[in-house]
């Protein structure tokens, strides 16, 4: 499967998310990239024993590879000013960060995400992941890699200052849920109530 993996990292004051993308494409892989509101600053071509071919967007603001023979990574580097969410969909303010419109570079195929996002001071987030890790570095922010291993189009990204609190169930299942302080009251009902769920399903 192609790979896509995501590092991003976000200037809370002026709204603005910074972003890399990593994409490993399979051979006889053909591949559109769509950049909608996104600013491309830079996106190059690898391919075994050549030379690099950097790649411009057309009019469109899309990038399109014909499948090739050879196996090939794409590396492309963007921001995304997030202004407008109600009608994008997209938040980056201090109270939280929303990432639910078009925020990434958006692949014509389904693929395998890894995400890394170095997140401000106080915050967690979440993202569709079969694995979540999360560090804290020396400067006080927060990064969170998550890595989702079955295909798809386009992932998403929630944080903020959140209470998070878990539950392991049997075969360990890890239950979490992400409040904000004035809400934290809620947790416990809606841990029980994933698990009622997933106990409801798996029978």
């Amino acid at each position: 499967m192609p790979k896509h993996s995501i590092s991003i990292t976000f200037n809370i004051q002026e709204k603005l998310l910074i972003g890399t993308s990593r994409i490993t494409l399979p051979p006889d892989t053909p591949l559109t990239l769509s950049f909608g509101p996104l600013n491309i600053t830079g996106a190059v071509l690898e391919r075994n024993k050549a030379p690099q071919r950097n790649l411009l967007p057309a009019n469109d603001n899309m990038i399109n590879l014909p499948a090739s023979g050879e196996a090939r990574t794409v590396y492309v580097s963007w921001n995304l000013l997030a202004t407008r969410p109600y009608a994008t969909g997209n938040l980056i303010s201090e109270s939280g960060i929303t990432l639910a419109g078009f925020w990434h570079p958006l692949p014509s195929v389904d693929m395998l995400y890894t995400l890394e996002a170095e997140l401000p001071d106080n915050f967690t987030g979440i993202s569709e992941g079969e694995s979540v890790t999360y560090s804290k570095e020396k400067s006080g922010k927060h990064r969170l890699i998550t890595t989702f291993i079955h295909p798809i189009r386009s992932i998403h990204l929630a944080a903020g200052p959140y209470t998070v609190k878990s539950r392991t169930l049997e075969n360990n299942i890890e239950l979490a849920a992400f409040f904000f302080d004035e809400d934290k009251e809620l947790t416990d009902e809606y841990l029980d109530e994933a698990a009622s769920y997933l106990s409801r399903y798996k029978s």
